[in-house]
């Protein structure tokens, strides 16, 4: 205690003071959250464990990537296969259709994103943003029912000489690269 205080606050120090628990109630205490041997024991585990997930990580990454086009093309058909409203509906079409295309991609992804050549001039519903195994890009709806996705660049592990297919419910997905850009082209069942 300090000895400049007064007899009131030694009083009151000592009223507030808390007493020394007992034995026993030391003893459960330490049971209930355990000794320093299990504490180190949880932290070498949780340790190890997230050095697993890291390198697990780590490995599904560089293994994505020599498969990304399939799973490019399942991820497109999924997304595609999701109701999701438009968030852009071309008021013209032809030249000035392609330009709104371009512009509204380049606000809303980042890059413009341009039909692919043997897809350019068709009449489009609209587009959306999404996120297609986790690459920025684009969904071009067609009025025939088709789908194009466009993305900010090509599709890594691409092999030109089997391209990938997907088929789900009928409707199938096709990928290719074209210059720097890949594509996707979802149609549907044949009638």
């Amino acid at each position: 205690m300090n000895p400049a205080w007064t007899p009131f606050e030694r009083q009151l120090v000592q009223a507030l003071a808390p007493e020394r628990g007992s034995e026993n109630l030391r003893r459960s205490l330490l049971q209930a959250t355990g000794s320093r041997r299990s504490r180190k024991r949880r932290m070498i585990l949780g340790l190890a464990a997230s050095l697993l997930f890291t390198v697990s990580g780590f490995l599904i990454t560089h293994q994505g990537h020599r498969a990304s086009a399939e799973g490019w093309t399942q991820a497109a058909l999924s997304d595609f296969l999701e109701v999701r409203p438009l968030d852009f509906v071309p008021a013209a079409a032809g030249r000035d259709c392609a330009e709104a295309c371009r512009s509204w991609s380049a606000g809303a992804v980042g890059f413009p994103a341009d039909l692919p050549k043997g897809l350019t001039g068709q009449p489009l519903r609209g587009g959306r943003a999404c996120r297609i195994a986790g690459q920025r890009s684009v969904c071009y709806l067609l009025q025939d029912g088709r789908a194009v996705y466009v993305f900010d660049g090509a599709i890594q592990g691409m092999d030109t000489s089997r391209p990938p297919v997907a088929v789900a419910r009928g409707f199938q997905a096709k990928a290719w690269n074209e210059g720097e850009r890949g594509f996707i082209l979802v149609e549907p069942p044949e009638k």
